[in-house]
């Protein structure tokens, strides 16, 4: 069974209706998206990969309280060497969340878990403190009807991220691993998220 299926198992078997898993890892926005960039990768496999577009349109479609995708974004990039392209191994994986307001309320919630925050943040604003993330907030909010003006949370710094830097797969994959018994320390206030543990609402 691949990872992300035995991850929704574990957290349908702790915790129910809490979290939703995207069943593929996410890469590119849209079809589009898609179409243009992944030729840059011919050793890559794309195939049945969901995109972002496909992500956001069918988001919590079992009633879970938030939706859990793992992206895996390309960092640099394309350089032209005479007729050839080539690119490096600049590939990073986090996690792109959204949380549902409760039946009868409006509003949802983007929030990001990130091997690489900045140690700085005191309500950071968005375009300061998400760096690649933000292209992928910004194509949300101008894609889907309703979701122009939602809140970003951001995880705040890990206190051992520097012994980690540059190795974002082990780092995602051990909260990826703890969320099943662990689960997310939350609370709404009248169908907006007022409190996520470990994570901090970002100015917009």
């Amino acid at each position: 069974m691949p990872f992300l299926a035995q991850l929704q198992k574990a957290l349908d078997a702790h915790q129910p209706e809490l979290i939703n898993v995207c069943p593929t890892p996410i890469t590119w926005k849209d079809a589009n998206h898609r179409s243009r960039e992944a030729g840059f990768y011919p050793e890559l496999d794309f195939d049945g990969m969901i995109t972002l577009r496909d992500w956001i349109d069918q988001d919590a479609p079992n009633g879970h309280a938030f939706s859990l995708a793992l992206m895996t974004t390309a960092i640099v990039g394309h350089v032209k060497e005479g007729r050839e392209y080539s690119n490096s191994q600049n590939w990073h994986i986090w996690v792109l969340m959204t949380a549902h307001a409760p039946e009868g309320s409006k509003g949802k919630t983007l929030i990001t878990f990130d091997s690489d925050v900045e140690p700085y943040h005191n309500q950071a604003r968005e375009r300061n403190a998400l760096t690649f993330e933000f292209s992928y907030v910004d194509y949300i909010r101008k894609n889907k009807a309703g979701r122009s003006k939602e809140r970003v949370w951001q995880n705040m710094p890990i206190p051992d991220r520097l012994s980690e830097q540059g190795f974002c797969f082990p780092f995602i994959m051990r909260w990826l691993l703890q969320l099943p018994e662990k689960g997310l320390d939350w609370r709404h206030n009248h169908g907006t998220l007022e409190y996520l543990q470990g994570f901090v609402q970002l100015k917009s």
